[in-house]
Parts: structure tokens; sequence; C-alpha cells
């Protein structure tokens, strides 16, 4: 972690571990991440400011964020399997199927839902959840060929601009060298 400036740099986690994609929490006071020093991989959170780190998940986490609000916790149980669950902040039950087409890196929370790209759709739909109801709405459908390779998605906190990578133009070339030494 640093400040935007660069300065106060400081390492967070230490050991054997592999510790990995981190989030803040709504109010900038947790860090959640993922990571296998449980023997597999869950969702983890501490302090942002160090200290010790706490098992948030217990069925499995690839990726987290949290709810707005601060009460929940949406996160992705495995990066080869859709799904989107959540599990309150305070301890609780996970509940699954909240969006159960999100997969990893291609969803996130903004203040009125979860956005998120479905693939089950052919081509592509970017939809959200909204929180108030649980109603799920198409907001467009993408034609050109998302870029898998790094996937990224991502929205505003007020709901208002999604960005997602994608290719715009898909092609290559073959060449033939003579003499080549």
């Amino acid at each position: 972690m640093m400040g935007v400036d660069g300065s106060a740099l400081t390492r967070l986690t230490e050991g054997p571990s592999h510790d990995a994609r981190p989030s803040w929490s709504h109010d900038g006071q947790w860090i959640y991440f993922r990571s296998n020093r449980s023997g597999t991989e869950q969702i983890w959170r501490m302090p942002a400011q160090g200290g010790n780190a706490v098992q948030v998940t217990q069925g499995g986490g690839w990726e987290a964020h949290e709810s707005p609000d601060g009460k929940l916790l949406y996160y992705i149980k495995d990066r080869r399997k859709p799904g989107l669950w959540s599990v309150p902040v305070a301890g609780g039950e996970e509940r699954a199927g909240i969006v159960p087409n999100a997969w990893m890196a291609w969803w996130a929370v903004a203040r009125d839902g979860v956005y998120f790209v479905d693939f089950t759709n052919k081509p592509p739909a970017i939809k959200q959840m909204r929180f108030g109801d649980g109603s799920v709405h198409t907001l467009r459908i993408v034609e050109k060929v998302f870029w898998d390779l790094s996937p990224w998605f991502t929205v505003t906190q007020d709901g208002r601009w999604v960005a997602w990578a994608q290719y715009d133009q898909l092609g290559s070339d073959i060449m033939l060298i003579d003499n080549f030494r």
C-alpha cells in the first residue's frame, strides 16, 4: 500500500501464502483479499493500516467487493465457475445465487446494484442486478469480443459509467523471411 503521491510504501502481508486481488471496504478501514493461507483459496480481511488478517469465507473465495453500505461482502468463489455469493461482513451464513452468471473480474459493485457481463447471452450482455428488488436489467448487448486473456470490467460508484476491455480488431500477419540466420 502507498499514498497516491508515492509516499508511505507499506507491505501488508508476509509469509508463504499467495495473497492477491485486494479491494477496499466502503469506509476505507479494511482491505479484503484472496489468500491460500488456510490451505484453500478464501477471502480474508485485514485493517488497512496493517495487522492481523481474519478469514471471511469458508467455502472458497477468489475475488470480493464490499457493498456500498458495508453490510455485505459480494464474492466469486472460484475463477472457473460462475456465480456471485454474499456473506454478512459481521459474520454469518454464505448465500449463493446472488448473480448466477457473474464470472471472475467481469462484475462490479456500485451504489445501486451489481453490474456484470452475462456470457450466457449470445452475444454477451452487460446487465445490472438492482439492490432494492433484486431485478436484473440488460443495459447493453456487446457485439465485439471481450478481452478474455486479461478480463476487466468496472463501474463508477454512482452507476453512470461502465468500462470494459474488448477487442476492436482481431487479426495477424504471416511473414516469410528469406535467408534467416
